[in-house]
């Protein structure tokens, strides 16, 4: 499959590109619910076997020419032209509708996460998703290491298609969401580690002498899970099975991982969490999704850099702040903490955060709000680092090295904590008060 630049300039709605060519303009044909326009993209990729950027940077050709799909400034199709011939020849537009339908019924895949501790139980939310151990025969972890990737299993159901590489792109869709989702809502969160062809050097003890080795990444089961399926096609378990739950405030409030943590439990209000994501608007889930995928981001990087991982904890804050800031006075866009039009106070980018913290995040000291806010833009304009990612030793302990590691591990919570409260903040039917 080649992606690089074709030329279309001359192809309109009647052009020569090897002769004459008859352009069709198909749009309302093929993309009938515009939700689905990444579908129809990866549809048309595959169908043509071939896909380049034009000259003109808002069109993608397909098939040499055959199909040019136009864009507007939003990324949005506002036309595709397809060789009247390949209509002709090939039932291209009920091939679309069949692979792009949603009345194929509901298929369960599944997925493996990993977290800091070991998970013993299973939890079923309706018959969206589950999850729950892996299989007896699966690699796993002694359970008293704590902070290290303990495998779970994540079966979630979605709408199958067809078309396998649009059933692939919808299961994948699906997983992202609900790992993410659950990242958020879990207080010690999850990691996702890729299978893929990414090699790194590694080392491991044999037979008392260390052996480096350059292998891949991921993780995968070598033998087939043979546990019974229910009627919808998730692992069977029984009541007795389930994860433990614990009171959501005291979830919560917990600070890092005690010498009892050998094991996945849940807030008691996880359901009802995972009731009120659903009942968000579409641009609130992305917004969710978003500030879940920052938190996660920022956990997966800590160990690479310990700056840019505190940068993507404050993002995930940010994101559910407003884009646009005008000054209260005159209400001119601004972006400092004075309006250079009339040079009054102003609710700038610090005391928005401040602000949004104090109301999402209750009983964090006025103090610490500004200096989470002022470490990070200090970081972000390159005048500092935190302790450990600059030229002194990692091994180094002192005051300031603690004191930044506690701040950093108070800012993660801060943000989990914004994140639950601002779920249930945006939907009306909810009358659970605000975590502290």
């Amino acid at each position: 499959m080649r992606y690089d630049v074709f030329d279309s300039s001359l192809i309109s709605s009647r052009s020569c590109l090897d002769g004459a060519v008859d352009m069709l303009e198909i749009k309302d044909l093929l993309l009938k619910n515009k939700e689905q326009q990444h579908e129809l993209e990866i549809f048309l990729t595959h169908y043509f076997n071939s896909s380049q950027q034009n000259q003109n940077q808002n069109e993608i050709s397909h098939g040499e020419g055959k199909c040019i799909v136009k864009y507007n400034k939003g990324n949005e199709i506002k036309s595709i032209l397809i060789d009247e011939d390949i209509v002709a020849k090939a039932d291209l537009i009920n091939e679309v509708v069949v692979a792009l339908s949603t009345n194929s019924g509901l298929e369960v895949s599944s997925r493996f996460v990993f977290s800091s501790v070991n998970i013993d139980g299973y939890f079923r939310y309706k018959n969206a998703f589950q999850i729950s151990p892996v299989p007896d025969n699966a690699p796993r972890l002694d359970l008293n290491l704590v902070e290290s990737d303990h495998p779970f299993n994540v079966e979630f159901s979605f709408l199958k298609s067809p078309d396998l590489s649009i059933n692939s792109y919808r299961a994948e869709k699906k997983f992202t969401e609900i790992s993410l989702l659950l990242n958020s809502l879990l207080r010690l969160g999850l990691n996702n580690i890729k299978s893929n062809s990414v090699q790194v050097w590694t080392w491991d003890i044999v037979g008392g002498i260390p052996k480096c080795k350059y292998l891949y990444t991921g993780y995968f089961l070598e033998e087939l899970d043979m546990r019974s399926k229910d009627s919808n096609g998730f692992t069977s378990f029984i009541e007795s099975e389930k994860i433990p739950q614990k009171n959501s405030a005291e979830y919560y409030s917990t600070k890092g991982i005690s010498s009892g943590d050998y094991r996945i439990i849940i807030p008691d209000n996880f359901t009802d969490s995972i009731d009120k994501y659903y009942e968000l608007s579409d641009d609130n889930k992305e917004k969710f999704l978003r500030s879940s995928y920052w938190l996660q981001t920022a956990f997966a990087i800590f160990q690479v850099s310990k700056s840019v991982a505190y940068n993507a904890l404050v993002t995930s804050i940010e994101v559910f702040l407003d884009v646009d800031i005008k000054c209260n006075t005159c209400r001119s866009p601004t972006s400092s903490d004075k309006c250079s039009e009339c040079s009054q106070p102003n609710s700038g980018p610090t005391k928005k955060f401040k602000d949004f913290v104090d109301q999402f995040a209750p009983g964090t000291l006025e103090s610490l709000r500004k200096e989470l806010y002022d470490i990070r833009s200090n970081i972000t304009h390159g005048s500092m680092l935190l302790p450990g990612d600059g030229p002194e030793s990692s091994r180094v302990f002192n005051p300031e090295r603690n004191n930044s590691s506690h701040k950093w591990y108070l800012l993660s919570q801060i943000s989990r904590t914004i994140q639950i409260n601002w779920l249930y903040f945006n939907n009306t039917s909810s009358t659970v008060e605000i975590l502290r």
